[in-house]
């Protein structure tokens, strides 16, 4: 009898004991699994400030060499071209093939990632650049304009 007793409470202790590992174990698998989950959401985070980072960085990159190369156009051969369209001497479209020159130039300079990333975020490299280059041509007027003035 009592090895009876015995026996059966050995198997429930046994039981007991595989149902607490088994509860173990599921309890493991589900805190692995939300970690990797939040690994995951961490990484997709890092890509997305690291993609945010490049396109910043593509944008400031484009800014900085239009501006360089619109102010040297502009020592070079906007302003006296500005003067003679308007003694009526000029098209304007000399002014706008200008623009187009100026756009080719930075094009040269500018990486090809850097366009891409551009693209990649807006769509359309091209357009940017024509009115980043349209914007720093009017900064540059209202620039002249406010040193006309001071003088």
């Amino acid at each position: 009898m009592i090895n009876l007793i015995t026996n059966v409470a050995s198997e429930a202790l046994s039981s007991i004991a595989i149902s607490i590992i088994g509860l173990l174990v599921a309890c493991s698998v589900y805190l692995l699994n939300k970690i990797g989950v939040n690994i995951q959401m961490q990484m997709k985070a890092i890509k997305e400030e690291e993609k945010r980072k490049l396109f910043t960085n593509a944008l400031v990159d484009v800014e900085f060499i239009t501006s360089k190369v619109v102010k040297a156009m502009e020592q070079t051969k906007a302003k006296g071209i500005r003067e003679y369209v308007k003694a009526d001497m000029l098209d304007k479209s000399v002014l706008e093939d200008l623009a187009e020159e100026a756009a080719r130039d930075i094009k040269l300079v500018i990486k090809e990632d850097t366009k891409k990333v551009i693209t990649e975020n807006i769509n359309n490299f091209e357009l940017y650049l024509k009115n980043v280059i349209e914007s720093k041509v009017l900064e540059m007027k209202m620039q002249m304009s406010r040193e006309k003035i001071r003088v």
